[in-house]
């Protein structure tokens, strides 16, 4: 199924004022109309018109819809992309319509989001041409070694397209109370805002002044600046071969998140053995653990139960704002990225980011 999605607008007009001056160059055609100002009134007082223009902008693909998939769709349309276009070619089931609030019961067996749409079926091998057409990929895949060569081949087809138009890249999985996340945003620069302290003036300080104002106003010794940074990211087959090269240093496996190895246990995972159960993953763990040659120990029974069943439906928003959150920070430049790698645990209401392997992020005066 392909459906396309544009994003509508309506409202007066109204002026917005107040806003931050433009930092970076871009196209002046297809800026936001004063309609557009008023509808989005509040994120731009929030981030700024030069940071909503550039959503305008945005053209993004969606492979795979699932709930997580439904979850992100909403947030990023809501927040004033310039198109959205869905390719899934997965029959409808009774768990999608009870899952996915995008997938009415009355669309159970249908290939299509909508059956007024006309239905076309992607192979991956088809995908180049449709990926090139747009700035950003969004994968969301079932967690299991099958769905994992999805991540492989999208990733592998992004790095074959020269680095000036190639897209930025985001996949998401989840399942039980676990989901992970791999973010590739090729060489990304962004606008980060960093708190220094101010500079002192002898002639702006009356005598005697310094000792109250540190005692009464310390806010005042710093301030926020913004300063324009770079990363570069690394590729989904450069980062898991670093990381196995870390693993053969056994004592740098504990500082490894344990979100990655349950990534891995999930990847070795069989589609037909899902949702799978709390003794499948302990046997797969110890499969995996040896061909990791790490410490089986790692990861404990209670690490592992958070991956067993079928995803819990409350996942689906805390991920997907998690992964929405960073497309709107990577299309806006917004805000410095925290890592590559996100590691979701739904039993400790935590959420793990880090660089895998570290990231040497560079700034630019």
């Amino acid at each position: 199924m392909s459906y396309h999605m544009v994003p509508t607008t309506k409202g007066g007009i109204k002026s917005c004022v107040g806003l931050e001056k433009m930092l970076y160059e871009h196209s002046t055609n297809n800026l936001i109309t004063e309609e557009e100002a008023e509808l989005y009134d509040r994120q731009i007082r929030l981030w700024g018109i030069e940071s909503q223009n550039r959503l305008k902008q945005s053209k993004i693909l969606l492979l795979g819809m699932n709930a997580l998939a439904a979850e992100i769709a909403k947030n990023i349309v809501l927040a004033g992309i310039s198109s959205l276009t869905i390719i899934d070619d997965q029959q409808v089931t009774i768990e999608d319509c009870e899952n996915n609030f995008l997938i009415p019961h009355d669309c159970l067996g249908h290939r299509s989001l909508n059956p007024m749409v006309k239905l076309q079926s992607s192979e991956m091998g088809d995908l180049k041409e449709k990926i090139q057409k747009h700035n950003f990929i969004i994968l969301i895949t079932e967690c299991s070694s099958t769905h994992f060569k999805q991540w492989s081949t999208v990733c592998d087809i992004v790095s074959g397209i020269d680095i000036n138009t190639r897209p930025y890249v985001i996949c998401a999985s989840a399942t039980g109370l676990f989901g992970f996340v791999f973010v590739d945003l090729n060489a990304h620069e962004c606008l980060s805002e960093n708190v220094i302290l101010k500079k002192k003036s002898a002639s702006t300080v009356p005598p005697n002044s310094l000792q109250r104002l540190n005692k009464t106003d310390e806010a005042s010794n710093t301030e926020t600046v913004l300063v324009r940074k770079a990363f570069n990211y690394c590729r989904l087959t450069d980062s898991l071969c670093l990381i196995a090269d870390t693993l053969k240093n056994k004592s740098h496996a504990k500082y490894i998140p344990k979100g990655y190895f349950l990534m891995q246990v999930l990847s070795h995972c069989s589609t037909n053995e899902a949702p799978f159960t709390l003794s499948y993953l302990q046997s797969q763990w110890q499969n995996v653990s040896k061909l990791l040659d790490v410490d089986e120990a790692i990861l404990s029974t209670e690490d592992l139960e958070c991956c067993s069943g079928p995803i819990v439906p409350a996942v689906n928003p805390v991920l997907g704002g998690v992964v929405s959150q960073e497309i709107i920070r990577a299309i806006t430049r917004k805000g410095a990225p925290h890592g590559n790698w996100y590691f979701f645990n739904g039993s400790q209401c935590s959420v793990i980011v880090d660089w895998l392997p570290p990231n040497e992020k560079s700034q630019i005066s």
